[in-house]
């Protein structure tokens, strides 16, 4: 039986908040050790904190997972990780400097142990957040963004950059994964040095982007109507030669859709999925789960692909399948990627990072398979955040949480380039 870890799934999906019950500062702070469960040892890396405390697992490339249920007084320790294949779940005793207990998963039992990590002085090249602040109303609340213009006169042309999938910031940092990769910040500087204007914000419910809206009423479209909204915003302004819509992750098919309403001048997709998204789950549960569960997780997305929702849902699936988050995962089922992006009337680049391990070149080769007129360009040693990274596990983990690692000079190139010979519509 193979250890049943939830992996990034949770990522991909809209972000609940999780519950913390009571904490206690003393265990406030990183700490690593690991999880021992039917011979097999994997790391884990836990960061606590009062608002939100997260897990990562770095063998199995899995970093920022969200706990819940969080209690530490009196000595003891009990924390949850909502896992498609069966909540995990940590109860131990602290010690001083250490935490021990027992750790329990879909009938599975072993141990985990933690030590507190040393601090460690963060040193950095992170300054204030360069450019103008700008707020758009929508219906149900107030989007907030970050325009960044060149130094050169106006007019210039504009990106507007879309971040990836789950709880994802302007910078493209996600919340409570333990530290910034500042990939999007980055990106926006470089492409200001080339006289190039970028926009970028903070996606509905992130940062300080506050709407009023529930799960359950969340669709993909709420996402993309966003996009359209700045992109009519910002085609205003006339000190915009050309807008190229650019999405990052989950952002190219926000992108895509969006570009498909309105008219625009350009669309970058930077490692966009070329697949399905129930594809894209499938693939990442195969192995991970019982043949039982992967049983029932085969039937409910064969419902959810219907249109249909289902309260046919084992517990052990809840947190992945939960019913206030199904109607979200029917409309994103339903859009093709690769469809969306050839079907955009505008001139298309595909971005695609040669060491990603989360978004791989056959969904570049797909986007490309569907619209022949689109640039493919396959960066060699780019990752998912966009920066010069091998495979190896630990320097991706790694990748994810430093800001001082620049994105990928190729990436930059690559963009400038497109922009350059995109004709303006305006």
């Amino acid at each position: 039986m193979k250890v049943l870890v939830y992996l990034a799934v949770c990522m991909i999906l809209p972000h609940e908040a999780l519950a913390q019950v009571q904490v206690d500062p003393e265990i406030f702070g990183d700490w690593s050790g690991s999880i021992r469960i039917q011979g097999v040892e994997l790391t884990i890396i836990t960061h606590f904190s009062s608002e939100t405390s997260t897990i990562d697992i770095p063998q199995q490339g899995a970093i920022g997972l969200q706990l819940q249920n969080v209690s530490a007084t009196k000595g003891k320790a009990y924390f949850e990780l909502p896992a498609g294949p069966g909540l995990a779940v940590f109860d131990g005793v602290i010690s001083g400097d250490s935490i021990a207990g027992s750790f329990t998963q879909a009938g599975a039992s072993g141990t985990f142990d933690l030590a507190r990590a040393e601090a460690e002085a963060a040193v950095t090249n992170e300054t204030a957040r360069e450019g103008e602040s700008v707020a758009l109303a929508v219906s149900d609340g107030t989007l907030h963004g970050t325009l960044l213009l060149p130094e050169s006169p106006p007019p210039f042309p504009l990106v507007i950059l879309i971040s990836g999938s789950g709880p994802t910031d302007r910078d493209g940092n996600s919340v409570g994964l333990g530290g910034k990769n500042n990939s999007l910040r980055l990106l926006a500087e470089a492409l200001k040095g080339e006289s190039i204007a970028t926009f970028r914000y903070d996606k509905r419910g992130i940062g300080e982007s506050v709407v009023s809206i529930s799960e359950s009423d969340l669709r993909i479209d709420s996402f993309a109507v966003d996009v359209s909204a700045w992109h009519k915003f910002m085609a205003r302004d006339a000190r915009f030669s050309k807008i190229i819509l650019a999405g990052h992750s989950e952002g190219a098919l926000l992108a895509s859709i969006a570009a498909n309403a309105d008219g625009i001048d350009g669309l970058i997709s930077i490692a966009g999925a070329g697949r399905r998204a129930e594809d894209v789950l499938r693939q990442q549960l195969v192995g991970q789960l019982p043949a039982e569960l992967m049983t029932r997780t085969e039937s409910i997305l064969a419902s959810l692909t219907r249109g249909e929702t289902t309260d046919d849902v084992p517990e052990q699936l809840l947190s992945l399948f939960r019913p206030s988050v199904q109607p979200y995962m029917i409309s994103w089922f339903a859009r093709d990627p690769a469809e969306l992006f050839n079907s955009a009337k505008a001139p298309k680049l595909i971005l695609q990072g040669e060491t990603d391990i989360q978004v791989n070149a056959a969904d570049a080769e797909r986007l490309a398979q569907y619209s022949p007129d689109a640039k493919l360009r396959v960066i060699a040693g780019m990752n998912h955040v966009l920066k010069r990274v091998s495979s190896d596990r630990a320097e991706q983990l790694a990748s994810y949480t430093n800001p001082d690692l620049p994105v990928h000079a190729d990436l930059v190139s690559a963009i400038v380039e497109f922009v350059t010979e995109v004709p303006s519509q305006r």
